[in-house]
């Protein structure tokens, strides 16, 4: 599963986000992606 986060310039980063009680439950290998939006 690759999950993309979408919370805008409040929190810009994938690492946020704790993908081992996801993995555990679907049995499946979580990628997060860091991407930048503007400037800063």
């Amino acid at each position: 599963m690759v999950f993309v986060h979408g919370e805008s310039y409040f929190w810009g980063t994938g690492n946020a986000y704790d993908g081992t009680i996801l993995a555990s439950y679907g049995d499946v290998v979580v990628v997060t992606l860091n991407y930048r939006l503007g400037v800063f």
